[in-house]
C-alpha cells in the first residue's frame, strides 16, 4: 500500500524484494491487498471488499471489480482493511452494521472483548483468556498460542495467551505503546512495535520471555510490523 495524505495519490503497488526501483502501480486504491487463486486481487474501497482479475506475472488487472462483501471496518489513517483472503478464495472480514463510511468501532472501541476459537460455521469452541481490550491478534504457527496487544489507559503491552494455561506478558511498560505482535515462522520469537524516547521502533524477543529484547529498526514516524 502506497499511502499519502491526498487520496488521489494512494495506490496498491507491486515490487520485488531485491530492488526498490522496480515498482508497478496496480490500482489507484488506498487499501491493503490480498491474492487468491486462480488470479484475483482482493481489496477494499469505501467500506466494501472487491475482487478483480489479476495477472500476477504481468502485474496487471483486467475487467471490472466485483463487490464481494459490504460493511467492513478499516483504519482511515492507514487504509488497512480488516479482512484476509486465503489462496483458495475463503474471505474473512470484520463486519459492522454500524459502520459509517467503513471506519467502524473496531479501531476506537475500548469495551471488553472475549477472544474465542470458533469453527468456520460460527460455533464457539473455546474461550481464550479473560475478557479485555485487545488489538493486533496473531496466532502462533502451531495454532496453540495467541499473541495480542492488551490495551490499558496508558498504552498497552504484548501478551502471549495460552488457551489452556497461564498468560505470558512479554513487555512490562504499557506507556511504551507496545503493539502489533507478529510471530516468527518457527514460533520462537515475536516482533512488535514500541514507542521509546519519542521514536517508534521494531523490537524482537523470545516468545517464552527467556531472553532480552533486541532492537531492529527505529523511525521518526509511526511504524509497525505487518508480516514476518
Amino acid at each position: 500500500t502506497a499511502w499519502s495524505g491526498q487520496a488521489a495519490n494512494r495506490s496498491i503497488v507491486a515490487g520485488t524484494l531485491n530492488s526498490k526501483a522496480q515498482r508497478t502501480r496496480i490500482l489507484p486504491v488506498g487499501s491493503n491487498a490480498g491474492y487468491s487463486d486462480p488470479g484475483y486481487l482482493v481489496f477494499h474501497r469505501e467500506g466494501a471488499v472487491y475482487a478483480q482479475l489479476f495477472d500476477a506475472g504481468k502485474l496487471t488487472v483486467s475487467g471490472e471489480p466485483v463487490r464481494v462483501a459490504d460493511e467492513i471496518t478499516f483504519d482511515g489513517a492507514t487504509g488497512l482493511g480488516n479482512f484476509s483472503v486465503s489462496r483458495t478464495g475463503a474471505l474473512a472480514y470484520f463486519y459492522s452494521s454500524n459502520n459509517a463510511g467503513g471506519q467502524g468501532g473496531s479501531q476506537t472501541d475500548l469495551s471488553l472483548w472475549q477472544l474465542s476459537w470458533i469453527t468456520r460455521t460460527g460455533q464457539v469452541l473455546e474461550a481464550v483468556g479473560v475478557p479485555g481490550v485487545y488489538r493486533g491478534v496473531d496466532v502462533s504457527p502451531d495454532t496453540k498460542r495467541v499473541a495480542v496487544h492488551r490495551h490499558d489507559a496508558n498504552g498497552g503491552d504484548i501478551v502471549v495467551m495460552e488457551p489452556r494455561g497461564s498468560d505470558t506478558r512479554l513487555t512490562l511498560d504499557a506507556s511504551k505503546h507496545n503493539s502489533s505482535p507478529i510471530w516468527s515462522h518457527d514460533g520462537t520469537q515475536i516482533v512488535y512495535a514500541s514507542l521509546r524516547n519519542g521514536k517508534w521502533g521494531l523490537y524482537v524477543t523470545l516468545s517464552n520471555r527467556s531472553g532480552t529484547e533486541q532492537p531492529l529498526f527505529e523511525s521518526d514516524i509511526p511504524c509497525a510490523p505487518m508480516a514476518w
